[in-house]
């Protein structure tokens, strides 16, 4: 990052509000709210607080959360493609109760185990969405991360003393809640988040924090066949239950007694992670921008280009006017032409790239038919040979029309069950296409015409017309 961009980063933790001005990875300015918010109307009013309060001269803006209304998910599921994992997810979303309202979404994949993809699914409500892009968009801020506070806890565990294979337990304090998080270096096993506080005035609240730590610890063993070596504690205040959970796992305590720098860690987050629950077209708008910044980088250099090339055959003319009874004249003007020549050619390859390049960050292309095509090549059996392929989007009602046609072996038998088969897969996860004509309706038609002899040479044709669902 150049010196001169400037970063906005908020976080939002449990009712407390705070933002930091970094650049280069140096804090310039640091805010932070006095009062606890109770709700989202007091949030909107606190974040209008922070541009004058920081003297926010930049565009990107990253935004953490951590809030009760924020749930944790967590799924394993088979190895798959990351186009069907992200259906997957998404069904599970909209399958998710309605009665908490609307809510935005993102995943981080945890360490794979037994062949399973393990998956931490995080829910937000969308009001915090809302109004983080309608602060962006009021001063004309770039949105750049919204991450909940899960998303950053696999980040401690890179900072683990002990051996890189070694399981370690971090326990981090966020508000009136800790969050445990069990796992190597790199590789998080494990998310959980306990409604209490070593912080907290509640007396009874240690003993459960320390209850919970264990449970961690037992269930580690029981679901991964794997020890934690060591407990870590982070966060202010961590010594006050040290020894008592060194007591109850007879495992070696660390503490880090001082408040969790989060803000710190965006410096090595990418806005493209799966966990950012920013929406695809802000993050597309993100990517547009820098194109649009090289673009302008590549145009400027053009024109620069351009006018060196007129001033040195200026320049390079005038001189010749000098010396014209020189006889190396000629040679210089003849390799003058040349070398225009190819700085005009250079000048034309340039445009056009500058143009294709335009023209790619202005396209937007329909995903579906793409997608379907990918599965539907991993989807047929084979012995089915595919013809002819095509999904087209419905005027009307939006919907996707697919129309699939082949040919199937010469034997009736044979062709019938892959054909069955083949079927049953596009109607199931995660294609979800809805029959509208079955493939037996034209093998019924080559029936009639004799189409499915064995001896007959001609291709067996089959149909399959639906619409995915």
């Amino acid at each position: 990052m150049a010196k001169y961009i400037q970063q906005l980063r908020i976080q939002y933790l449990h009712g407390r509000l705070s933002a930091a001005i970094e650049s280069d990875n140096e804090l310039l300015r640091f805010w932070e709210y006095p009062e606890v918010i109770t709700d989202l109307e007091q949030l909107r009013n606190a974040l209008e607080l922070i541009p004058p309060a920081v003297y926010f001269q930049g565009k990107e803006v990253s935004l953490l959360l951590a809030d009760p209304s924020i749930e944790y998910n967590f799924f394993k599921v088979p190895p798959m493609k990351k186009a069907n994992l992200i259906q997957f997810l998404t069904r599970k979303v909209q399958m998710s109760p309605t009665e908490k309202g609307n809510r935005i979404w993102g995943w981080t994949a945890l360490e794979p185990f037994q062949k399973q993809e393990n998956i931490c699914l995080h829910l937000a409500p969308d009001a915090f969405l809302t109004l983080f892009l309608s602060f962006c968009s009021k001063h004309n801020f770039q949105p750049y991360h919204l991450f909940p506070i899960a998303a950053l806890l696999p980040l401690l565990l890179e900072f683990a003393e002990g051996k890189e294979d070694d399981l370690e337990l971090v326990a981090a304090t966020v508000g009136d809640s800790t969050f445990l998080v069990i796992g190597r270096k790199n590789a998080p096993y494990l998310i959980r988040e306990v409604p209490c506080s070593w912080s907290s005035e509640d007396g009874a609240a240690a003993g459960r924090l320390n209850r919970e730590i264990q449970r961690t610890v037992l269930f580690t063993k029981q679901q991964y066949d794997k020890e934690i070596v060591q407990i870590r504690l982070c966060g202010k205040n961590a010594g006050a239950i040290s020894s008592l959970v060194n007591t109850s796992s007879g495992l070696p305590v660390t503490v880090d007694d001082k408040n969790i720098q989060w803000l710190k860690f965006f410096d090595t987050l990418s806005p493209y992670r799966t966990d950012n629950l920013l929406p695809p077209q802000a993050i597309h708008h993100i990517h547009r921008r820098k194109l649009s910044i090289l673009l302008s980088v590549a145009l400027f250099f053009l024109v620069c280009l351009s006018v060196s090339m007129e001033l040195l055959r200026h320049n390079l003319i005038e001189q010749s006017k000098v010396t014209v009874a020189d006889s190396q004249v000629e040679n210089d003007i003849t390799f003058l032409t040349a070398r225009k020549t190819q700085l005009e050619k250079r000048q034309a390859i340039i445009s056009r790239q500058v143009a294709i390049a335009a023209a790619i960050a202005q396209k937007t292309a329909e995903p579906v038919p793409g997608w379907f095509s990918g599965v539907v090549g991993d989807m047929i059996p084979d012995g089915l040979i595919l013809t002819r392929l095509s999904v087209n989007q419905d005027a009307s009602t939006g919907g996707w029309l697919v129309e699939i046609e082949g040919a199937a072996p010469r034997n009736p038998l044979l062709a019938a069950h892959l054909l069955k088969q083949f079927q049953e897969r596009l109607s199931g996860n995660p294609s979800f296409l809805a029959v509208k004509t079955a493939w037996q309706l034209q093998w019924i038609e080559n029936l009639k015409t004799g189409g499915t002899a064995d001896s007959d040479n001609n291709k067996k044709t089959f149909r399959i017309y639906g619409r995915i669902r």
